[in-house]
């Protein structure tokens, strides 16, 4: 069974909307994913506690116990996402 973990996407502009955003796209990937078939993924709360943790994607697996980790950046620029 393939394991993977959603960590919450950094948010580049501004702060406040943006980083709500930021946590409400990650936690709606970690949600579709939660529903796939033969997919473990860590739980969203592990998942975001590792936030502001400086550890390597490596480190991040390793402690979540999973293969895989996706993570990302949201660029805001006025209205554009």
């Amino acid at each position: 069974m393939t394991s993977i973990a959603v960590l919450p996407f950094d948010a580049i502009g501004s702060q406040g909307e943006q980083q709500i955003l930021s946590e409400g796209l990650a936690s709606e990937i970690h949600s579709k994913l939660s529903k796939l078939h033969r997919l473990r993924v860590a739980s969203r709360r592990s998942a975001f506690r590792l936030r502001h943790n400086d550890s390597s994607l490596e480190e991040i697996a390793s402690a979540l116990k999973v293969r895989y980790v996706l993570s990302g950046v949201v660029v805001c620029s006025g209205s554009r996402v």
